[in-house]
């Protein structure tokens, strides 16, 4: 046994550490494991916010290149394109961060991927773009991690929430 505030090793049955002087309580690991918690969920909610950021960020870089056409998500011929929905529910994300409801988030970040998924089978499977050299460029390639990435730690803190209560 290794005492809980030094690290000495120690008798079994030891209830103060030999070293140290201190006595050996188990709400001490209690606290820590607290703490160890506490941490684990600042980062994961610091990880969230980047990858929700950083999803909105893709939007803007190259999407994909298409006849020598490089576009981004957001804009499509001066229209608006999906990225746009990705912005939106990004915002709302943070938003509903603020607010600390999990819930939310976790849908809106799953209706991002939505939109990102189902953008990429129609472009896998529509005529215009079935047979089209095409090359996914950044945006494309961030917005895949990011999305997925905002999903997992949003489930990640639904679920950690529902054990802790």
């Amino acid at each position: 046994m290794k005492c809980l505030y030094c690290n000495a090793e120690l008798n079994e049955n030891s209830t103060k550490c030999e070293y140290c002087g201190n006595e050996q309580k188990q709400e001490v690991v209690n606290n820590n494991t607290k703490v160890v918690h506490n941490k684990i969920q600042i980062i994961i909610f610091l990880l969230l916010i980047v990858s929700i950021v950083m999803s909105m960020v893709a939007c803007f870089f190259p999407y994909f290149d298409i006849y020598g056409y490089s576009q981004n998500y957001v804009s499509y011929d001066g229209q608006a394109a999906d990225g746009v929905f990705i912005i939106i529910f990004g915002m709302l994300s943070l938003l509903f961060i603020l607010l600390k409801k999990r819930i939310p988030v976790l849908i809106f970040q799953i209706l991002s991927l939505s939109v990102f998924l189902y953008d990429y089978i129609y472009q896998q499977t529509h005529s215009v773009y079935k047979y089209a050299s095409r090359y996914y460029g950044m945006g494309f390639k961030m917005l895949f991690v990011f999305t997925i990435l905002s999903v997992i730690l949003s489930l990640i803190r639904v679920i950690w929430k529902k054990k802790l209560m």
